[in-house]
């Protein structure tokens, strides 16, 4: 058992007694066996003193929810896509990511053939029914494994030729129903997400399909009107892939999916994940989006091997890729292949653009993604004890915990005291 305290918590949470800022200040959290015990203010330290317990103290910097990552192809030199899947490879991947701040994620795959997801899946889906569970109540197991997969996101590959983007033609294909997916891939369990492009023959039918299984349909890669998706919506699909990227713009006339962002409370509005990496979307297509749908946000990484790693040429999936000064082309081309910025820098990036406070950049990357996957994203007693301590005056990630294991600690700043409580 351990007691954070003197920390200003970003409060996340949507009940009454959230203040207006959602900042608050001189909190403490009691953790035990991978969960929050208590949440409270200055009360809950005066409780915890003397019991000789540890007591780290935060010295005011900001605690939030541990970050989510819908949408990550790989990153530090690993492709999930890859030719040699290895779960260890993977499990070395998902402590690294601790680095930005992330605490769960979905794994992605790029269109690819049927032997290759035959091969990939079984080494990529999270070992536990329900994602990211197999964590326990071990802090230090939790320590050991790094961030909770949360199920594989399976981006393609039901994709619109024209918007094809980084995936490789051969791959792509029409859906044929749940069945034919399962066919293709080996089956469903352990996939969270599947982005597909609604326009095509029997995509309306694959999204109901799917969505009986509980998996999200996120449309994507697409030449899909407002029109194709309303009725994408209307068969349950829950989510917009990397708004802006790999469809058609936004016209006066012909809004396409970006006018789904924008309907009444009689229309059930969709999420939209956006790269915010300051390459793949402007500051103003940001702010028209964010300013039509806030509580669709969710910001994604769309990483590729190369994040974290020098500038060079690496693979995605079957496709070569050239990483330069922070963007990720398809060799020969200009064409966006993933990205390589971390998630913390694009809520940085975020907060830039838009303006929004710190509590409402931090909802797109953790009260946001939980909704698309059914979870909650706040910390609450009784929850998880996933959460990232952030900078007070920067915003960067000092420390994160999955389970209450500390998965990363920056080297270059350890300003962050343990003591026991009866150490004065």
């Amino acid at each position: 058992m351990a007691c954070f305290a003197n920390f200003t918590l970003v409060d996340v949470s949507e009940g009454d007694v959230t203040p207006e800022s959602g900042l608050v200040p001189h909190s403490c959290m009691i953790i035990e066996d991978g969960r929050i015990k208590q949440l409270g203010g200055d009360e809950v330290r005066r409780q915890w003193e003397g019991k000789g317990g540890v007591i780290v103290d935060l010295q005011g910097h900001f605690v939030a929810p541990g970050f989510l990552d819908l949408q990550t192809n790989g990153s530090f030199g690993v492709d999930y896509s890859g030719p040699s899947p290895s779960r260890s490879t993977f499990v070395s991947v998902a402590k690294k990511l601790c680095r930005q701040g992330v605490t769960g994620y979905c794994p992605t795959l790029v269109s690819l053939r049927e032997d290759q997801y035959r091969s990939i899946l079984p080494e990529l889906v999270p070992e536990a029914e329900g994602g990211g569970d197999e964590w326990g109540e071990d802090a230090e197991k939790a320590a050991e494994l790094g961030a909770r997969n949360l199920g594989v996101h399976v981006e393609g590959p039901y994709f619109c030729r024209l918007k094809k983007g980084a995936h490789k033609e051969d791959n792509i294909r029409d859906p044929s129903g749940l069945t034919g997916f399962q066919e293709l891939t080996g089956g469903v369990d352990g996939v969270a997400i599947v982005t597909m492009a609604p326009e095509l023959p029997r995509g309306v039918d694959t999204i109901a399909e799917m969505t009986e299984k509980n998996m999200v349909v996120s449309m994507g890669h697409t030449s899909a009107t407002l029109e194709d998706g309303r009725r994408a919506v209307q068969a349950g699909a829950s989510l917009i892939t990397h708004l802006f990227n790999a469809m058609n713009g936004l016209h006066h006339r012909k809004p396409g999916l970006l006018g789904l962002l924008t309907g009444g409370s009689e229309e059930r509005r969709p999420y939209w994940s956006l790269i915010c990496d300051g390459i793949h979307v402007c500051k103003e297509a940001v702010c028209i989006a964010y300013s039509a749908h806030p509580k669709g946000c969710v910001l994604v990484t769309d990483s590729m091997a190369a994040m974290g790693c020098e500038d060079g040429e690496l693979d995605l999936g079957d496709v070569k890729v050239i990483v330069k000064n922070n963007k990720a082309t398809v060799a020969g081309t200009d064409t966006l292949a993933g990205a390589v910025t971390m998630l913390d820098e694009c809520l940085r990036i975020f907060m830039s653009f838009t303006g929004c406070s710190l509590p409402d950049a931090v909802r797109c990357v953790t009260v946001n993604p939980a909704k698309v996957l059914g979870r909650r994203g706040d910390l609450y007693v009784g929850g998880n004890a996933d959460f990232v301590v952030l900078d007070k005056e920067t915003h960067r990630v000092l420390k994160t915990y999955v389970g209450g294991g500390m998965t990363f600690e920056e080297e270059l700043n350890k300003k962050l005291k343990h003591k026991h409580s009866d150490d004065n």
